[in-house]
């Protein structure tokens, strides 16, 4: 009866340890997946500037002849 305890005790400590684990997984991975997607969101914005950039030069450059 003792050892039936400790196995269920024993079993319920592993998943509660699993769920830890996973939700801690869950957590630093989408920490890190934000942090990507903003970088990516912003050097797109920057590519964006430049091209509009280069664009406008050229815009006004070829006005000016």
């Amino acid at each position: 009866m003792v050892l039936k305890r400790m196995r269920k005790n024993w079993v319920f400590l592993v998943n509660v340890l699993i769920m830890i684990a996973m939700l801690t997984f869950v957590v630093l991975y989408s920490g890190f997946e934000n942090r990507e997607t903003t970088r990516r969101q912003i050097e797109h914005f920057v590519n964006t500037t430049i091209a509009m950039e280069r664009v406008t030069e050229n815009y006004l450059d070829r006005a000016h002849r």
